[in-house]
């Protein structure tokens, strides 16, 4: 399904996603649209033209860049699980991500928004399940897991609105 608060930069990946994975001939995750002939032309066009596939007669193939696209997809796909009952322990993530690699900077704090993370100081996300197996995976893909460090703690200062903000008693 489809996220209800999706940009259309977004969304137009989305769809190039899942024509990538039509290509290569897997089942895409997302829901499938009825694609037009003329769309789906369009779509290759637009796709060979960024690098996505490469074209040989009529066949489609996915480059190099393509696959990259696809691995993308599974890293912003990640959640961390939530077990039954809270260890008492908060999780966190420190990082100091150089400048000149600030777009990996900006997609990985995105994603650790979007996983729940609750930013405690600058460049410190704190979360109360077990995170480091989800976000090792993330930095790895981002080429900064040099950069980025892990924490738990059984105290920390704000415990209370954490608690509050993760529904915590």
């Amino acid at each position: 399904m489809l996220k209800s608060r999706m940009s259309s930069k977004s969304a137009a990946g989305r769809g190039a996603v899942e024509l990538l994975y039509l290509i290569a001939g897997k089942k895409s995750p997302y829901i499938h649209a009825s694609y037009s002939r003329a769309q789906v032309t369009r779509k290759l066009w637009d796709m060979r033209r960024a690098g996505h596939i490469v074209s040989k007669n009529t066949n489609h193939y996915i480059s190099k860049r393509g696959q990259k696209l696809l691995t993308e997809d599974k890293i912003w796909a990640l959640t961390i699980k939530k077990p039954k009952l809270w260890d008492g322990k908060w999780h966190m993530v420190l990082f100091d991500i150089p400048v000149k690699k600030s777009k990996q900077r900006n997609a990985f704090r995105a994603k650790l928004k979007e996983l729940g993370l609750e930013l405690y100081q600058h460049s410190i996300w704190v979360h109360p399940y077990p995170l480091e197996e989800t976000v090792r995976a993330i930095s790895e893909f981002y080429q900064i897991s040099d950069c980025v460090l892990f924490a738990v703690a059984e105290k920390i200062n704000g415990e209370k609105k954490l608690r509050q903000k993760f529904k915590i008693s």
